[in-house]
This record gives C-alpha cells, structure tokens and sequence, in this order.
C-alpha cells in the first residue's frame, strides 16, 4: 500500500507542487486575478480618448474580465506549470522522484482543478469587491452583493422547488475545463494548449455527426420533460450529468495517470 499512496509522502510532495505551481505561475495568476480591473481602466481609457468623458456602471465589464480570467486560467495554467514535464532534463528529474504515480496524478488533478480555481475566485471576487467599493458609480456593484450565501451553498431554493449549488457547479466546471488542458500539457511536446484546443474541435466536429440522428428524437424528450414538474426535471438533469461528468473524470483521470507512467526520455 505504501508505494501506491502514503499520507505522509503525499502530502510532502503536495507541498512541492504547490511551491512549484507559484513559482511557475505565480505573476501569470495574479495577473488573471486583476484582469475585471485591467478591462475595467482599459475601456475607461478608451472612453476618455473618445472624448465621452468616464463612462458610468460598467458592471458587464467586470463580468467580462472575471470570464476571460476563468477561461484564461483553465486554458493555460496546466501547460505552465507541468508543460515542463516532456522536456527532458525537467521529465527526467519528475520520473526519479520517489513518490508513486497514483501520488503524483491525485496532486496534479488537486492543484489544477480545485486549489488554482478556487484561489483565483476568491481573488476575482475580492478585486470585483475592491472595484466596487472605490469606484461605485463607475464600476458598478460588485457580483458578490447579488448573491446571498445560502443561494451560493444550494441551501435556498431559485425556483419552487429547484435549488442550485453555484459552488459545486463551479468546481464541476472547472474540473471540466481544465483536465483536457492538463493531459494536453504533459503529452504534447509544443503549442501544448493549441493543440489541445484542435483536438477538441475534432472531437467536437466528429461528435456532433454521429449525435445528428438522435437530434430528431429531441421533440419526444421535450414532451416527456412536459409531464414532470420543475423540480423533476432538475433532477433527472442532475442524475443525468452526475453519469456524464463521473465517466467523464475517470477516463481523463485514468489518460493522465498512464500518460504520467509511460513518460519515457
């Protein structure tokens, strides 16, 4: 059981890699964490130069930055930090370490898809807050000021009857986004998020072909959907994806831990 997993050797190595996430991505981060001030000033600017003085409640603009910071994030961050991976010198130092694949794998999947997107919506959210305190008529209300924590946890209900996580379907999102970016990182030797990118546009092309006979059967989905009540139908969307996105992170999981034991230089 030890060389699988050991609490002691993992949580040592977990450290490291979050020392070595910083390192690798540090500024990149906290640039993406100022990105709904950078948009913000940017269209101010342009405002000014346009002669229209400062423009007034430019709330969207925030949203704006917090999305591109998120895509932005999820898209470049793991070839950042573990792109280095399929270089020689640096693969060969990852290789030798004394800790197992399995070990490996759970840090990388941890730093990627939980720790680096929560961190950067905790900053996000605190810069829109900022944003909005000092530049009130400007910048507008901060997101954070529309929603009430018990909306957020799914503790209060939306809709009769319907309650939704905001956080664990962000943190499903996010898990979404970023693992095709993280098997891209260690298996593509160069333009490791473009290619990435490629190969889910083909996956995407070829999907959306062999998907074209079932289109015609949607009418009869919508009219089952009919029969059942607003909260019926949220739960079996959410059975439904709970399938999806469960097969979903195993195989991706499953892709990274082999490709991580198969790294050969």
């Amino acid at each position: 059981m030890s060389n699988i997993f050991n609490f002691k050797r993992f949580g040592t190595y977990f450290i490291n890699d979050l020392r070595n996430a910083k390192n690798q991505w540090g500024l990149s981060f906290l640039i993406c964490c100022l990105m709904p001030a950078i948009v913000f000033f940017l269209v101010e600017v342009a405002s000014l130069v346009r002669g229209e003085g400062f423009a007034e409640d430019l709330h969207e603009v925030g949203i704006v930055g917090i999305v591109a910071a998120f895509f932005v994030t999820m898209i470049t961050s793991p070839s950042k930090i573990y792109g280095h991976l399929t270089d020689k010198k640096a693969g060969t130092d990852y290789i030798l370490m004394p800790v197992s694949v399995c070990e490996k794998t759970l840090s990388m999947i941890i730093v990627s898809a939980l720790v680096i997107p929560v961190a950067l919506a905790v900053m996000l959210l605190g810069v829109d807050a900022v944003m909005g305190l000092i530049f009130p008529s400007y910048y507008g209300a901060p997101i954070i000021s529309e929603f009430r924590l018990p909306v957020l946890f799914g503790a209060e209900e939306i809709v009769d009857g319907v309650s939704v996580n905001f956080i664990m379907l962000y943190i499903t999102y996010c898990v979404t986004a970023v693992l095709p970016f993280l098997l891209g990182a260690i298996v593509f030797k160069k333009s490791k998020a473009a290619k990435t990118i490629l190969v889910l546009m083909g996956i995407s092309v070829i999907s959306t072909i062999v998907g074209l006979p079932f289109i015609e059967k949607l009418n009869d989905i919508e009219k089952f959907f009919m029969d059942m009540t607003p909260s019926e139908v949220v739960t079996g969307i959410n059975n439904y994806l709970t399938i999806v996105y469960s097969v979903y992170f195993v195989l991706l999981t499953g892709l990274i831990f082999l490709r991580l034991k198969t790294i050969k230089h």
